[in-house]
């Protein structure tokens, strides 16, 4: 019973090697997986019509009036589409909780160990 499935399973290896050969040797003459299949093409967008009006935001934010928030800053108002940030606000940015300063307390680096002795 091993053997033969043994003989099967080395048979079905062979098969899927022929199968992958003959598909890269194809490929590699130029022959696609259907050469009668016309060649697909990509659509071009349409054209529009010269007179048509601009796009909302298509001015960078300073024409638009607005000014651009930065990291950690809010927009209290509106955001305005421009062509040169996607943080244009139309009103002057914000820090959230009124203060964008950071105090930070020194640490120790004094390192003190009773086995070992004192580390500094």
């Amino acid at each position: 019973m091993k053997q033969k499935t043994l003989i099967i399973g080395f048979l079905a290896l062979i098969l899927i090697g022929a199968i992958l050969t003959a598909g890269c040797a194809r490929a590699r003459n130029g022959a696609g997986p259907n050469p009668a299949s016309p060649a697909l093409s990509t659509p071009t967008p349409p054209v529009p019509p010269a007179n048509t009006p601009a796009a909302p935001g298509s001015s960078t934010c300073s024409a638009e009036g607005g000014s651009v928030c930065d990291a950690g800053t809010d927009c209290p108002a509106k955001w305005v589409d421009a062509t040169d940030t996607f943080s244009c606000c139309s009103q002057a940015c914000t820090v959230p909780g009124g203060s964008a300063t950071a105090t930070i307390e020194p640490y120790g680096t004094e390192v003190t160990n009773g086995d070992l002795g004192d580390i500094i």
